[in-house]
């Protein structure tokens, strides 16, 4: 995903966010595979870094550079592979990825699954923070949070 800032113009810079740690890498006519990156299926961005060391992505991704590739069967014998593809670190299976293997759990995902567990709606969030603590000094707000104060 490409994110951009400011004034562009016919500019031909890239940023990518992964959706783990959610650093950034950017540069000129940079693309996934020079940050070190991989896309899934499903949408997110990952650096390979973010994978467990044993992690099968790796493996796919060097799997998926190979046109021909041993025959699991028949050893010695060579098949197309059948995980070819150019493109490969723009659509890796999502089986893949530590997000939707749940091997990583984005704060986004953690949000929406206890607003769901709770049965409430962020807007329910939203406007009991803003009536309890708008106006008041956000210290007190993080305070509250992380002190875990009854809100009654």
């Amino acid at each position: 995903m490409k994110f951009r800032r400011g004034f562009v113009s016919n500019s031909s810079s890239s940023s990518f966010v992964c959706d783990v740690c959610g650093d950034t890498e950017s540069g000129w006519d940079l693309c996934l595979s020079e940050a070190e990156m991989f896309n899934c299926e499903n949408g997110h961005t990952v650096h390979k870094d973010c994978c467990s060391e044993n992690s099968s992505v790796e493996k796919f991704l060097e799997n998926a550079e190979e046109e021909e590739i041993e025959d699991p069967k028949n050893p010695g014998e060579y098949i197309e592979n059948p995980d070819f593809n150019e493109e490969s670190i723009y659509n890796v299976p999502a089986k893949y990825c530590p997000i939707c293997s749940f091997e990583e759990i984005t704060k986004d995902d953690a949000l929406q699954f206890i607003l769901n567990k709770l049965g409430i709606s962020k807007e329910e969030i939203d406007k009991e923070i803003k009536e309890k603590f708008m106006g008041k000094p956000f210290k007190e707000f993080t305070e509250a949070v992380f002190q875990k104060v009854d809100f009654k």
